[in-house]
């Protein structure tokens, strides 16, 4: 009888684990020389000390003391002066595909973090501290296996950054100028501070021109690290963009040209979230007559100003530019928006039709909606775009009378060749009468009647679905028991 009764206790064991959660087992860990699992919630993290190599574990195959997946490992260390904290991290094992990050965090924001990739076990992670005090560092992973080893060492030292040659960090406040044809360096990314103490993810500078043309602008990023990101933007002196461009995943250098209206002071942008990056950039540039365009016959652009938006007749087609190497008329930023108004209106249904004729980008979008006059740019009544797919969609919606439609053309590609076609046919409006009456008015409970059919049998397919997981968990432990019974019979005789 004795491997009948074991037999009958897994089964009576699997009868449990199918009603309940299974109660899980805390695996011994020694996170940090604790004895235990480091907490997975920062306030009650483990304190470190300097120049110590510390070790640990977690990953969805480890239990916390929550009884829980053992994904966040967290530890603190008191810094009483500013400085550099440096965390150099070691993956010693892993459990099939594994990435690991660590994240440092005062009680204001996160300082830095740095992703552990599976081919490469080794991270080193240098964040500035401006605010003394107990600094987070948070280790997690979402990988079955990590085991770590991990070692904090602190350089006291104050900041000091010459963007540019301006003697400090290039903030947005005053600008610092800049001149053509001269390279520059800075530094930029959590691994270098503002003035005022904060994370320097953003340098601003200006440069004078004299004309309108192109501005070429080349940066390159000469700190080699496992994250690199790197975002130029070229602006107006009122921040408008008229030109973006980011660094590949790859890369480890940016070349933009950008075009530039007409003379005066332009904001070149440079925004980072890496850590600890230092660039070199360097500006020049070609004066030109920029291109025209003939948006819908003007001679111009199609301007994003109501009061200037072309105007398109019925059953007609207009052709236009737009593009992020475009100037908008309005505000002499990029052209990314063309907007058009429809006259007055009167009942009947309007089919309207966009194509793409050419872009410079090989795989453009353009998106159109439709607005009345009095939810502008609230709701759209058509919303659909084209794109390198297709090259052509058209929608069609009966219109009630209004004063005035408009028509709102969006990208975010590179410079788009397109045409909008509007046909409109007039129909008879239903008199006041023909529209509130419906099938239901010989009896005024039907709508009653009918959400409380709909309620019912969403009430019943909720019993039903009940009754059917019950009716599973029963059949299945009948099932159990009944081969536990087989089995013992059948070793019986």
């Amino acid at each position: 009888m004795g491997r009948e009764k074991s037999i009958l206790l897994v089964m009576l064991l699997l009868i449990t684990s199918m009603l309940g959660n299974p109660v899980l087992s805390l695996p011994n860990q020694n996170d940090a020389n604790s004895g235990t699992d480091a907490p997975d919630d920062a306030s009650n993290a483990f304190a470190l000390s300097y120049d110590t190599t510390y070790t640990g574990e977690l990953g969805d195959s480890l239990i916390n003391i929550d009884n829980e997946e053992d994904n966040h490992d967290y530890y603190y260390i008191n810094v009483d002066t500013v400085g550099k904290l440096s965390v150099s991290y070691v993956v010693s094992s892993i459990l099939h595909s594994s990435l690991s990050t660590v994240t440092i965090f005062d009680s204001y924001n996160t300082i830095g973090a740095e992703t552990f990739w599976e081919d490469d076990p080794k991270m080193f992670l240098v964040v500035p501290i401006i605010n003394t005090g107990n600094i987070m560092i948070g280790v997690n992973s979402y990988s079955d296996y990590v085991k770590y080893e991990m070692k904090i060492t602190f350089t006291p030292g104050t900041y000091a950054q010459n963007d540019a040659n301006s003697g400090g960090d290039a903030d947005k406040l005053p600008l610092h100028a800049i001149s053509l044809d001269t390279q520059y360096s800075g530094d930029i990314g959590y691994g270098s501070v503002t003035s005022t103490g904060d994370a320097d993810t953003y340098d601003y500078y200006e440069i004078a021109l004299t004309s309108s043309g192109y501005l070429n602008i080349l940066s390159v990023l000469t700190t080699d690290e496992s994250y690199k990101d790197l975002s130029i933007f070229v602006e107006t002196d009122s921040y408008d963009t008229i030109y973006s461009q980011s660094l590949g995943f790859y890369d480890n250098s940016l070349y933009l040209t950008s075009p530039i209206p007409e003379a005066g002071t332009y904001i070149i942008v440079l925004d980072s979230y890496s850590w600890n990056s230092t660039y070199t950039i360097e500006l020049s540039f070609t004066s030109a007559t920029l291109p025209s365009q003939n948006d819908a016959n003007t001679g111009s652009d199609a301007s994003e100003s109501l009061a200037d938006a072309p105007i398109i007749n019925l059953n007609s087609t207009v052709s236009g530019t737009i593009g992020e190497e475009l100037i908008e008329i309005s505000d002499n930023a990029r052209d990314d928006y063309d907007l058009y108004k429809i006259e007055e209106l009167k009942y009947g249904r309007l089919n309207i039709s966009l194509r793409i004729i050419s872009s410079y980008d090989s795989y453009p979008a353009l998106w159109l909606k439709l607005y009345n006059s009095s939810d502008l740019f609230e709701f759209s009544i058509i919303s659909f775009y084209a794109s390198f797919s297709t090259f052509f969609e058209s929608e069609s919606v009966v219109l009630m009378p209004d004063n005035g439609y408009y028509i709102e053309l969006y990208t975010s590609d590179k410079n788009i060749t397109y045409d909008v076609s509007i046909e409109f046919v007039e129909m008879v409006q239903p008199t006041s009468e023909s529209t509130t009456s419906s099938p239901n008015t010989s009896d005024p409970t039907s709508n009653t009647s009918d959400e409380t059919a709909k309620n019912s049998g969403t009430d019943l397919q909720d019993t039903t679905d009940n009754v059917n997981t019950n009716s599973i968990t029963f059949t299945m432990m009948f099932l159990t028991i009944f081969s536990v019974s087989y089995l013992i019979r059948k070793r019986r005789y």
